[in-house]
């Protein structure tokens, strides 16, 4: 399969590198260079990289799998009337989020390194850990399944 290059930005959008632009951190492209055609033409699948939407575009582009991986889960859970979004928790660090009726949030990732494995954590309205056991699935559809049988998340 074939995609754009993608980033996961300090707001915790994913979105292509072509609307980003060519301003990155250390470097500012020349938009008119074979380098930015190369990044923003689809492309193979780069190693440890999956496939995703933008979400500004809704076209496929590439980015890191864990990245991708929890986009994709909280864009299924949006296509069936939850409150979900990614976070960005520090660091450029990831997290997919979603909402619970009383204001607090569950937290999830997928931990590429290592161990391959899902885990939910659950936070309160002051952004606490709660006393709930966090859970963790080495399966997607399982964890999937388990996040709506909660009774306690919100709907849009």
């Amino acid at each position: 399969m074939k995609a754009a290059l993608g980033i996961f930005t300090p707001s915790a959008h994913v979105i292509s590198v072509r609307y980003h632009g060519p301003q990155f951190q250390h470097k500012t492209m020349d938009v008119n260079s074979l380098e930015w055609q190369q990044l923003i033409e689809p492309q193979d699948l780069k190693e440890n990289y999956d496939v995703t939407r933008c979400n500004l575009s809704n076209t496929l582009i590439q980015v890191k799998q864990e990245i991708a991986k929890e986009h994709n889960m909280v864009l299924k859970l949006k296509e069936m009337g939850y409150v979900a979004s990614m976070l960005q928790t520090g660091g450029m660090n990831h997290a997919g989020s979603i909402e619970k009726i009383d204001g607090g949030y569950y937290q999830f990732t997928y931990n590429f390194d290592g161990d391959h494995v899902w885990w939910l954590i659950s936070y309160d309205v002051e952004e606490e850990l709660t006393e709930d056991e966090p859970y963790n699935s080495l399966e997607e559809d399982e964890f999937l399944n388990y996040i709506l049988q909660l009774k306690d998340i919100k709907k849009i």
